[in-house]
């Protein structure tokens, strides 16, 4: 039986429809996570239903280059669904953030601050120790499990640093500048309950992860009129790509804005050729 392009297209759909498959071992029974509801659970659906979408037609034209089949019509017809592979990125306002702040228990509540005073990776704050803490230049160094090592120095505001320095000199020796009440460490799976907590006691809805506090304040920088390349350095990003890719849309916005209220007049009138002289 030839495969058609209906076959293909429903089988695409398919995929995109179905919930994610989890990692399991090998030998181990396959495990799938919720099926997506959110507009970016669906966007990424579909973005790795496109994705293996291209394998298969990449096996299939070999076959047809082998002359293995007749034709390449069938799968030809059949087209990837279009503007999924853009992530969505979601960023608080001011008001939001403040809101959030404020719904989080106590301890928690600390390393989502520290989110949006740094731009950090939830895995990165829960590593920073005591003396990872500058106050004299300002500065907080972020370490790196990259395998370069290269870790990066992220300047705080007057407000960081003053919250900074609040948890450093609460400290005695060398620790860990953010635990969990009972003094233990923050792990990985920690943040995901008491942050969608804190979402939903902030009527912040669709709730956030902790990640997209990292979008926040890359956003709101480049609102207020950061350059692309200050923010992925500040980001740790290995170029501007990625950073292009999420933020260049806000900074557009402020060099149109820029230009329209810094640039002087020339003394243009419409339908008139004649420039003033001043």
């Amino acid at each position: 039986m030839d495969l058609t392009s209906l076959e293909i297209k429903h089988w695409h759909e398919k995929i995109a429809s179905s919930p994610p498959r989890r990692r399991t071992r090998v030998g181990g029974k396959q495990s799938y996570g919720k099926k997506a509801t959110s507009t970016e659970g669906k966007r990424s659906r579909k973005s790795t239903a496109n994705r293996i979408l291209t394998v298969l037609k990449a096996i299939l034209n070999k076959a047809f280059e082998d002359g293995l089949v007749p034709d390449d019509k069938e799968w030809r017809k059949v087209k990837p669904f279009r503007q999924v592979d853009e992530p969505i990125v979601r960023f608080l306002n001011v008001a939001e953030s403040t809101r959030l702040i404020n719904s989080c228990k106590q301890d928690f509540r600390l390393l989502v601050q520290a989110a949006l005073f740094t731009g950090c990776r939830y895995g990165e704050l829960t590593r920073i120790l005591t003396n990872h803490v500058n106050l004299d230049t300002g500065m907080v160094y972020i370490s790196s499990e990259a395998k370069s090592g290269k870790g990066r120095h992220v300047p705080l505001s007057d407000e960081g640093l003053a919250f900074f320095q609040e948890q450093v000199i609460s400290k005695s020796g060398l620790e860990y500048v953010f635990s969990r009440q009972d003094g233990s460490p923050w792990l990985k799976n920690h943040q995901s309950r008491l942050m969608k907590a804190a979402c939903e006691q902030a009527k912040i809805d669709p709730p956030i992860g902790f990640h997209e506090l990292r979008h926040t304040y890359a956003s709101l920088l480049a609102q207020a009129g950061a350059d692309l390349l200050t923010i992925s350095k500040l980001l740790g990003h290995a170029d501007t790509r990625i950073t292009s890719r999420h933020y260049a849309h806000l900074c557009d916005k402020t060099l149109a804005n820029a230009v329209r209220n810094l640039l002087p007049n020339f003394g243009h009138k419409v339908n008139c050729n004649v420039v003033t002289i001043k």
